[in-house]
């Protein structure tokens, strides 16, 4: 087996679905960017603080708070004193918030499923497999965990592989 091909192969299949996901999304929110990823990490993290946002995004702050500001003008995010340090700001989805959230996570796994199409069940499953060690083998922080899962749903994976990942590693530390 040629990895070259292997690797390529992959990172275009890989660019095909971050491709796919961004498109539905964008159809679904106001504002291009990291709009959609923010909204569903803070959904997936209520209580997220900005810091943590712009991290899992791979924004600057400035950046993170400018975006933060559009989504409370667009009354789809508020912020609240952090519970944990007062002079922090913990980020929820509002209402509105909510309702965007689940068409966003809705219109992903349209996208996906669209890819994972010609695939039959026992390819399916072999491919679960394959890709829960893989995400397991590159999640190494918090921040590697907010990234990786910024266009989750949560509720889908009962047995995550990311949250494994950080179990693992805090055993080791």
């Amino acid at each position: 087996m040629n990895e070259g091909v292997l690797a390529n192969t992959f990172g275009a299949l890989a660019l095909a679905a971050s491709d796919a996901i961004r498109r539905g999304a964008r159809t679904d929110v106001a504002h291009g960017g990291e709009t959609a990823a923010a909204l569903n990490l803070v959904g997936h993290v209520p209580g997220l603080r900005i810091e943590d946002l712009a991290s899992g995004l791979g924004l600057t702050h400035p950046g993170t708070v400018r975006l933060v500001d559009r989504l409370v003008g667009d009354a789809l995010l508020e912020r609240r004193p952090s519970l944990a340090d007062r002079r922090a700001v913990a980020l929820y989805l509002t209402r509105a918030g909510v309702r965007k959230r689940r068409t966003l996570l809705a219109g992903r796994l349209s996208a996906t499923d669209d890819l994972l199409a010609p695939l039959d069940q026992r390819e399916r499953i072999a491919l679960q497999a394959i890709t829960a060690k893989l995400l397991r083998a590159y999640v190494r922080d918090e921040a590697d965990a907010l990234g990786t899962c910024r266009y989750c749903d949560e509720k889908l994976c009962t047995n995550c592989p990311v949250n494994e990942a950080l179990a693992q590693h805090a055993e080791r530390e």
